[in-house]
């Protein structure tokens, strides 16, 4: 692979990315330290805690009674039931609901390390509650991820994901709405599945391919080893996700997380569940899919002055490597 930089347009957003390979050879004299603030013993989210948690909104349990994954109000969140305020061009209340799907009564594990079995019935719950928070009144997105380690954002070490029910649609989704409409119309398909294609077609960006799910590095990606899971049959939204359709994702996401991890040597990553406005999910252009993002630290002084992404590992070669990891 070409150590020469190069510049990618993701169509999905419109932005560009800078891919440039020789960046994995900057010398460096400073590392990340992370200092472990509490243990297992005080955790609001391992068994014997539930109290400590907010209201519980739903769970699903083993053979033996004992809860497996549970959905929880988020004690501090962004946004709320019943907040007030004014309307205007600069002010809006931020009024909604925001969740906490507790992964697993394990305190210091991971998705990749969960079977295939767990992993279903966590998507699951993801699934359920995605279609509770867009049923309640007001709701325009419902924005569902998983943050995994401190320099994704996360605050707890226990596993868990987040759903929040928003009153307003962000301009990132409607981005993508907007340029998958256009696409769409011009071209026939939705831009989405026109990527997967794309990717199957010239096969060095693929990462593993299933009846149910394709996993790729996409041709201009936000940073290094950054992987999308894209459904092989429509699916507009993600409380219309079937049976097979799950479990083929369950099996997916647990392979790719676990090649990260190899590849990456246990860097943090953010999942993102993609999925388009509450009231675009019925259009043709409509589609889901899942974004691994991998996390070695936050934007540094070009992507803030510029706004544009660096990916210090070309897509083909983090393709090669995720397929060899395991």
């Amino acid at each position: 692979m070409r150590d020469e930089p190069s510049l990618r347009r993701d169509l999905v957003t419109g932005r560009w990315s800078v891919v440039a390979p020789g960046r994995i050879k900057t010398p460096r004299d400073v590392a990340h330290a992370t200092t472990l603030v509490r243990d297992a013993s005080s955790c609001p989210f391992c068994p014997g805690h539930e109290a400590e948690t907010e209201v519980e909104h739903a769970r699903i349990t083993g053979p033996e009674g004992a809860w497996l994954v549970r959905s929880v109000g988020n004690r501090f969140p962004m946004m709320a039931e019943g907040v007030s305020g004014a309307r205007s061009a600069v002010d809006a209340p931020a009024e909604g609901q925001h969740e906490v799907i507790i992964e697993t009564p394990e305190h210091d594990t991971d998705l990749a390390a969960l079977s295939d079995e767990h992993l279903a019935l966590v998507l699951m719950l993801y699934r359920d509650r995605f279609a509770a928070l867009a049923r309640r009144r007001g709701t325009r997105a419902v924005a569902m991820f998983k943050n995994r380690g401190p320099r994704s954002g996360a605050s707890l070490r226990h596993p868990h994901g987040q759903l929040v029910a928003l009153p307003r649609v962000p301009e990132g989704v409607s981005l993508r709405d907007r340029r998958a409409r256009r696409y769409a119309m011009i071209h026939g398909r939705p831009l989405i599945e026109q990527l997967r294609v794309e990717a199957l077609e010239a096969r060095h960006r693929v990462v593993a391919d299933t009846p149910e799910w394709t996993a790729f590095c996409p041709y201009a990606p936000a940073r290094a080893h950054e992987i999308f899971l894209v459904p092989t049959r429509p699916c507009p939204r993600w409380d219309a996700l079937d049976a097979d359709a799950l479990w083929g994702l369950a099996q997916q996401l647990g392979d790719v997380l676990r090649r990260q991890q190899r590849v990456t040597e246990g860097a943090d990553y953010n999942l993102v569940f993609r999925g388009s406005a509450l009231t675009q999910a019925n259009e043709p252009f409509s589609r889901v899919w899942v974004e691994v993002i991998t996390r070695r630290g936050g934007d540094a002084g070009f992507e803030l002055s510029t706004g544009w992404s660096v990916a210090a590992v070309a897509p083909e070669e983090s393709a090669r490597q995720l397929r060899e990891a395991l």
